[in-house]
């Protein structure tokens, strides 16, 4: 199955979706409303104004948030103080780190 994922520019540096993390975070909610993941993709997806499909789609990778103002949402949803942590730098053509990994304090994208 081919991947559309997204990048995402910020301040001149390129970004991708974090599927792990945000997996993590779905399944956290799932157990916090004690509802399983069909149910929760549903209702996420009402929240975030996408299907339930979408929802699915971006715990799988096979694409991602459409912009950065729905992932600045998921963030809220998931009480994350850094939409960021929704995110993974992407360096160079192939090359992929997460964010909190090295962190604003290694001057990265300063």
């Amino acid at each position: 199955m081919k991947r559309n994922t997204k990048t995402y520019i910020i301040n001149g540096r390129n970004f991708l979706f974090n599927v792990t993390t945000f997996n993590q975070l779905f399944e956290h909610q799932c157990r916090k409303e004690n509802m399983n993941k069909l149910q929760y993709e549903i209702e996420l997806g009402e929240s975030l104004g996408v299907s339930g499909n979408a929802i699915h789609a971006w715990r799988f990778g096979i694409n991602s948030p459409s912009d950065i103002e729905i992932i600045k949402n998921l963030a809220l949803i998931f009480e994350i103080n850094d939409y960021m942590e929704l995110l993974k730098r992407k360096l160079g053509a192939n090359f992929e780190e997460n964010i909190v990994e090295f962190g604003k304090d290694n001057n990265l994208w300063t």
